[in-house]
């Protein structure tokens, strides 16, 4: 077995409540330790797959779709709206 560093992290208010929001969606809802374990390994896989962020649908998954799930990484399209020139002047 590998052993392990104790290590202690110091994050911005911000950051921290993203990290909560992101461990409560999780299916075991995970401390925030091994929520950072987590996101810290999911990271390091980016980037040595060559992405420089994590893939939306991995942050998303479950873990055990994250388990299953370990094809290439999807695509996320933004939405796409129209909006004519005189709803345009409307906001104006």
């Amino acid at each position: 077995m590998e052993s392990e560093a104790q290590i202690r992290v110091s994050l911005p208010e911000a950051e921290l409540a993203a990290v909560d929001a992101w461990r409560k969606r999780q299916a075991d809802q995970p401390g925030r330790a091994e929520a950072l374990r987590r996101l810290a390994a999911m990271a390091l896989r980016a980037q040595r797959a060559g992405r420089e962020t994590i893939p939306l649908g991995e942050l998303n998954a479950s873990n055990d779709e994250r388990a299953a799930n370990r094809g290439p990484p999807r695509k996320i399209q933004p939405p796409s709206f129209a909006i004519s020139a005189s709803e345009i002047s409307k906001l104006a």
